[in-house]
């Protein structure tokens, strides 16, 4: 037999069982729409996956919690922990963080406390640890003495005016590019 010959009985079966063609040629048209589908949903979250991992940094802090005991024997996070977590191989910096649970510190500043900070996270720190921790600042110098604080990036976003009606009294600074021309001044 010839090649045409092979060729034109090929095309003549082809049209005469029409439906079987037409489903036969569907079948490997979704198919391989699947296969395509599947792999190009997996090369996604796999790129997905490892651009969070990306933006999450090296693993360079550890909180460590006091776990109130276990069996017989209770587990305590105190002066000795903290220094004993210092001398472990690769450890930068162990910082003591105090939560405060109970207590919710109400900071104000301004003529008569006009501005309001109805919140916030205050945390004690061994002063040297900070540089050690990553802590980098953006003005100002590192705290040196007993007594001297440091403040957040944005922490004069948070006060709240006083004087002014609920909804209307904070600066939404996280709803401005901070590199654009009008990005608001805090209180």
């Amino acid at each position: 037999m010839k090649t045409v010959d092979i060729l034109r009985m090929c095309r003549e079966n082809l049209f005469r069982r029409k439906a079987r063609t037409f489903l036969s040629v569907l079948g490997v048209v979704i198919g391989c729409c699947s296969i395509l589908l599947m792999v190009s949903i997996g090369v996604g979250l796999s790129r997905s996956n490892e651009a969070w991992l990306d933006e999450m940094g090296a693993l360079n802090q550890i909180d460590v919690y006091a776990s109130g005991g276990r069996g017989s024997e209770e587990q305590q996070l105190n002066n000795d922990a903290v220094r004993s977590m210092r001398q472990i191989e690769h450890v930068q910096a162990a910082i003591p963080k105090y939560s405060m649970d109970d207590v919710s510190p109400v900071l104000s500043c301004g003529d008569n406390g006009r501005y309001v900070m109805p919140w916030a996270t205050i945390v004690g720190c061994d002063a040297e640890q900070y540089e050690n921790a990553g802590y980098v600042l953006q003005e100002g110098e590192m705290p040196k003495k007993s007594g001297e604080i440091l403040i957040g990036q944005n922490f004069e976003y948070s006060l709240q005016d006083s004087r002014r009606p609920e909804g209307h009294n904070q600066i939404e600074y996280y709803m401005y590019d901070p590199n654009a021309e009008d990005f608001p001044d805090p209180y």
